[in-house]
């Protein structure tokens, strides 16, 4: 798995997980490892293809993801994007 596939990840809510934590496979924790260096993430190796957050990772997640989705539309160069 390379960098450019973690974009691709879908993160599922996990209530049961603590805060601050993801859950997934070995190869994928090494990915994000690599990405995010020293945030502070527990990191928690699962045997399931899907990568598990606990809420408040998930609610952080949706709250970048929608500011970022804003940036890109309502960028100046937004129409380069196109």
């Amino acid at each position: 798995m390379f960098m450019s596939d973690l974009a691709c990840l879908n993160f599922q809510e996990c209530k049961e997980l603590p805060p601050a934590t993801l859950m997934a496979s070995l190869p994928i924790i090494r990915e994000i490892r690599c990405a995010l260096r020293e945030t502070p993430l527990n990191l928690v190796v699962g045997q399931e293809d899907a990568v598990f957050v606990s809420t408040d990772l998930f609610n952080a997640f949706n709250a970048w993801e929608a500011t970022q989705d804003d940036l890109s539309t309502d960028g100046p160069d937004s129409a380069w994007l196109n």
